[in-house]
């Protein structure tokens, strides 16, 4: 009997470190996908002056993952957009879809909402700019750190379930 209880740690143990390590991943691929949305807003903005309802609607076909998810959820929501202000449904958006991303890239994006929509494009396209910066360096330290970070998570679940079968032995 304690030997299938040892061998139930140490599963739910691996299982723990398979988790972390996915939700990194996760976060990795959310973080790429909004650099990419955000590429793709400050093209159309700059080149075209989409209005922001037909350009999440637009967008959402051209960018795959939580981006796609992300302004498909917006398209919907700015349905309700002369009942609610924008701000709080871009931030209500993206608490929705970017939740394995990490606050500070949660911040960055939802900083945005009281931005985009206004007249002035400038003050728009700078504070996009601004935040896609901030997330490729988000990325980019991210990636960088993703091979320690994955053997970090699975040792540390190894050795928490290893320790507590030693101890239960």
């Amino acid at each position: 009997m304690k030997l299938l209880g040892c061998v139930m740690i140490a599963l739910a143990s691996l299982l723990g470190g398979v988790l972390y390590t996915r939700g990194i991943k996760q976060r990795q691929e959310e973080l790429a996908s909004a650099c990419a949305m955000l590429e793709l807003m400050r093209g159309e903005l700059e080149t075209r002056l989409t209005p922001l309802p037909e350009l999440a609607a637009e967008l959402a076909g051209r960018v795959g993952g939580a981006g796609e998810a992300f302004l498909l959820c917006l398209a919907m929501k700015l349905k309700e957009l002369g009942k609610r202000n924008f701000a709080e449904l871009w931030a209500e958006s993206v608490d929705g879809v970017f939740c394995a991303s990490d606050a500070e890239t949660r911040n960055r994006l939802i900083q945005l909402g009281p931005v985009l929509g206004r007249y002035d494009i400038g003050s728009q396209l700078s504070t996009l700019d601004s935040c896609a910066d901030a997330l490729r360096r988000r990325y980019l330290q991210l990636s960088g750190d993703m091979p320690q970070l994955l053997r970090l998570g699975m040792g540390l679940c190894m050795s928490a379930g290893a320790l507590i079968v030693i101890l239960l032995i």
